[in-house]
């Protein structure tokens, strides 16, 4: 993801250049949330795009255009990443994690997360449960040579390949 990817750039038609907001800016100009997924992933001169936004100022510079966009009141910014699975070349600097509150999940309760195998993956819940209580084994290893253990979406994943054999 580029800084271009999400305030905007101009594109070629057939009557010659015009100006495309990105969806950072859509969201900006419309109070509208935007989110971004993963977003230690992106570059960080992308990351800096979002700072003048996300803090007291609420403007996002479209250099351009050579315009300073005032967020609505109502535009939010969310964004996601899971910590701690990136190098540290790969972290969020802490002048981009300060302007975040951080909201930390947990793997559901194994009885939740049966239902959620059973019901993405159309098994039967012996085979669900089964396969969270491997799940849940795997998870408490993290530490002792396993780095992660079997996220949900991966069970799910197993589940549907159970039904293939």
């Amino acid at each position: 993801m580029t800084a271009a990817d999400l305030v905007g750039r101009y594109l070629l038609n057939n009557d010659g250049t015009f100006w495309h907001d990105g969806p950072l800016t859509i969201a900006a100009r419309n109070g509208a949330i935007c989110y971004l997924d993963e977003v230690v992933e992106a570059r960080q001169d992308t990351t800096v795009v979002i700072h003048s936004i996300t803090d007291d100022r609420r403007v996002l510079p479209i250099e351009k255009k050579g315009e300073l966009l005032k967020a609505d009141d109502d535009f939010h910014l969310v964004v996601s990443y899971n910590p701690g699975y990136q190098s540290v070349v790969k972290d969020l600097k802490e002048s981009t994690k300060q302007r975040f509150c951080a909201l930390d999940f947990e793997y559901p309760a194994n009885e939740v997360e049966t239902n959620i195998v059973c019901s993405e993956a159309d098994v039967e819940l012996e085979i669900a449960s089964s396969l969270v209580k491997i799940a849940d084994k795997s998870r408490n290893l993290k530490g002792a040579g396993l780095n992660e253990g079997v996220s949900t979406r991966m069970l799910i994943h197993a589940a549907k390949l159970s039904k293939m054999v």
